[in-house]
């Protein structure tokens, strides 16, 4: 990779690597003082509010950090293109806090504290410009914020969060992490962009390609959130949404490990392909696969074997049916990556956004007619499944339709091995949980031992294949 391209990933893993870590720390405390109740409430009412930052947006983030990466040398171009695409999400989540605000908070919902206060979280969409600093592959710059957002915000949650009544402070918490962790950013435009004119700005001709990417995104939101939401409306008990959302976090979590590549790539090769670079684009490719499947197979593995020892030590009392979603949903950590590099890293930055909207409205149709019929009998169990399932459909669709483009004979013997040391790895990690009973001395000899099992094999293969 050139230098940049490795400086922007090792900076996007570290900040990853913290994201990880974050709710590690504060998830065991949270999960015990706020209680499964209280975070199905949290999970719910949060995936009612991303639709309207969904629909806000309108796809100007993928399609914004893409058309910056396309114009980056030209000062002039990227000044107007950046308020041009800031003039469009603006008018978006206006419209969108507006209806929010009617909807549940001026209606009286039962949670109308709670959305009252997630309109702050729709203006800190508003101010996000985090797409314009990727398009330029400056990723440092929102890197350092957000990693004293997140720092501050721990801080905050074991300093306020004290009791079940305080699940309001933790929705303070988390929407003005957003908002001013945003508005930080716009200190850093100074020196970036050039005076543009207002009567120089074209709005219309952004729309329809930003609708294209809107789509995909929308299907997305309907296997990533609308669970949630369907957990909510079609179960009574809340705590299924929060076993369902701790689970799902943990694993979205470890899945920010796999796809930090895909972040640092899309500008990168939507460069290569500006330039017409097939072969450099068609490599990039190659090597993100290997990547990725360094990175997910041990955290797939990994997850499946420690989570019955992990759950209660981590959650405590009361969570032990996070073990089985953990254990179920940890597979959909290689199909997202994989997806990632197929769909994220090559079908956007080079222009195919049909193909790439095809899949992901695959996957959500999959995902809603299976919620529909597997959440009544198995909730949170039957919505993993069902996820599962059309994150595997997603990858699958994209792969045929790139089967001509890519050669995944050449993916899968260079991805074999580090499949093969993720089994053995497991299987090691598994006797030592047959041997010690599950608990905090078998998570940690387990993490220990796979850690070093998985890390020598990967060595093995790396030394034989140079």
């Amino acid at each position: 990779m050139e230098k940049q391209v490795q400086h922007n990933f090792i900076y996007n893993l570290a900040y990853q690597l913290l994201v990880m870590l974050v709710p590690l720390v504060t998830a065991p405390y949270v999960s015990r003082v706020l209680g499964p109740e209280n975070l199905g409430i949290y999970e719910y009412t949060l995936s009612i509010s991303a639709y309207f930052i969904l629909f806000g947006t309108i796809g100007s983030a993928l399609y914004g950090q893409r058309q910056v990466a396309y114009c980056k040398e030209d000062g002039k171009a990227v000044s107007k293109l950046f308020w041009e695409l800031f003039a469009v999400r603006s008018l978006g989540m206006l419209l969108m806090m507006a209806l929010f605000g009617l909807c549940f908070v001026l209606q009286g919902n039962v949670y109308r504290v709670y959305f009252g206060i997630l309109l702050l979280e729709l203006l800190g969409a508003l101010v996000d410009i985090s797409w314009f600093f990727q398009g330029l592959e400056r990723f440092k710059v929102t890197i350092l914020r957000n990693s004293i957002v997140k720092l501050v915000s721990v801080v905050a949650i074991f300093a306020f969060v004290k009791s079940p009544g305080d699940l309001k402070i933790y929705f303070w918490i988390y929407v003005l992490s957003i908002v001013l962790g945003n508005l930080s950013l716009w200190c850093n435009l100074p020196g970036l962009l050039h005076r543009v004119a207002f009567r120089e700005l074209e709005l219309r001709p952004h729309l329809r390609p930003m609708l294209r990417l809107f789509l995909p995104q929308i299907a997305v939101q309907i296997y990533t959130v609308f669970d949630k939401t369907m957990l909510g409306l079609l179960l009574p008990e809340k705590s299924q949404v929060g076993f369902y959302g701790q689970a799902q976090k943990l694993i979205k979590t470890v899945i920010s490990l796999v796809t930090a590549l895909g972040t640092v790539m899309l500008p990168h090769i939507a460069g290569q392909f500006a330039k017409g670079d097939e072969k450099a684009v068609k490599e990039s490719i190659y090597r993100s696969f290997r990547i990725v499947s360094f990175l997910a197979f041990p955290l797939v593995f990994g997850l499946m074997v420690v989570a019955p020892s992990f759950v209660p030590c981590y959650y405590g009392p009361g969570y032990e049916p996070v073990i089985g979603l953990l254990r179920l949903g940890a597979v959909i950590i290689y199909f997202i990556g994989l997806s990632n590099v197929v769909g994220i890293q090559f079908l956007l930055p080079t222009n195919r956004e049909k193909q790439y909207t095809l899949s992901v409205l695959l996957g959500s149709g999959i995902n809603f007619l299976l919620n529909l019929f597997l959440i009544p009998f198995w909730g949170a169990l039957g919505a993993t499944l069902a996820t599962v399932l059309a994150e595997c459909s997603v990858t699958v669709a994209q792969m045929v339709m790139t089967r001509k483009d890519l050669d995944y004979r050449r993916v899968g013997k260079s991805v074999l091995g580090y499949l093969v040391v993720g089994l053995v790895m497991f299987g090691v990690c598994y006797l030592t949980e047959c041997l010690l009973r599950p608990g905090l001395l078998c998570l940690l000899v387990q993490l220990a031992v796979g850690a070093g099992v998985y890390l020598t094999g990967a060595a093995l293969l790396y030394r034989k294949e140079r």
